[in-house]
């Protein structure tokens, strides 16, 4: 959760004590559940914690906004790339990230899923331009190669992604394709922006298809449209901030804008929907958003107000 409010806040002023807090946590020996190497970071900093790969590029990014460009000290480099190392180590042969270790996708841990692989690939960009070794950031370049590739292949026939660990328990498969997309297009967009990639366009499309068609009554989102009466069906402040956090860059580039002619009112819609909450009071109340394989839902008070914070806060810079 450290790390996802550094992402979240962009914030470098102060920061001494949380780069070392994030620091100190990295795993520094094999991992005895797993058996994977040194160098990833868990979802807690207790005992119990297992290095996985969502938190591991979480802490990555975060790393990358502590530590300005160009004055990182040679250790402290050293802990980013042994971080590195250990994302590359997971990757799967589909291309994929799968959560705790490299495997066969036969289980929930070592399955890939959308939503790691696109965290995964974020990560790198951060870091590929900076790191010293030529041979890491010429790994980590395939690595994203290999991993857009397998976002392409897994995206949906209605242009959605779905996660492997985030579900909606409201809907008829238990799936949560707005969690999934909003990460997976926060990718693909920043593939295109910094790298001047254009061949995910089509799938960009897709997408932004499915946000615009998938959108609440109310503007927001969280729901589907289903043939049948689905009742007390409501849109959420986590897939409502997911989704426009994603959506507003790709808004701005006009090929996106102007092939969906719904894009910018969607925006504007879910803009207003979610400032809404905020005004009411409501965008701290939790919405179970997380399934873990045992299908255990829960609620994560952070979630909706940091995920707002992301989305409007990109908005207004």
């Amino acid at each position: 959760m450290t790390s996802l409010a550094v992402n979240v806040l962009q914030e470098e002023k102060g920061s001494d004590d949380t780069l070392s807090w994030i620091l100190s946590n990295q795993h520094r020996k094999r991992h005895p559940f797993t058996g994977t190497p040194p160098g990833g970071w868990a979802w807690t900093d207790l005992s119990g914690g297992v290095p996985d790969a969502d938190d591991t590029a979480g802490a990555l990014l975060a790393l990358k906004i502590l530590l300005p460009d160009g004055n990182v000290p040679k250790d402290v480099m050293g802990q980013v790339c042994l971080g590195i190392r250990w994302l590359l180590s997971l990757q799967n042969n589909d291309g994929g990230w799968p959560t705790f270790c490299k495997g066969w996708n036969r289980f929930p841990f070592d399955r890939s899923g959308t939503d790691l692989t696109a965290h995964a690939i974020r990560a790198f960009l951060a870091w590929k331009n900076i790191v010293p070794d030529e041979s890491l950031r010429e790994r980590m370049n395939q690595a994203i190669n290999r991993g857009a590739k397998y976002l392409l292949q897994s995206q949906q026939k209605d242009g959605s992604w779905l996660p492997l660990w985030f579900g909606n328990q409201l809907l008829p498969q238990e799936e949560n394709p707005f969690y999934g997309t909003a990460k997976v297009l926060l990718a693909l967009a920043q593939l295109r922006q910094e790298e001047g990639i254009t061949s995910y366009d089509e799938a960009i499309f897709k997408a932004l298809r499915f946000a615009v068609t998938n959108t609440n009554e109310d503007k927001g989102f969280g729901r589907m449209e289903w043939p049948h009466d689905l009742p007390n069906l409501q849109s959420s402040v986590e897939e409502t901030a997911l989704m426009l956090d994603a959506l507003v860059p790709l808004a701005n580039i006009p090929e996106f804008r102007q092939g969906v002619p719904r894009l910018s009112d969607c925006v504007a819609g879910a803009t207003h929907w979610l400032v809404e909450q905020v005004e009411a009071g409501r965008f701290t109340q939790a919405a179970p958003i997380g399934l873990y394989f045992t299908k255990l839902w829960y609620h994560e008070d952070l979630y909706p107000i940091l995920f707002t914070t992301a989305a409007l806060g990109g908005i207004i810079s």
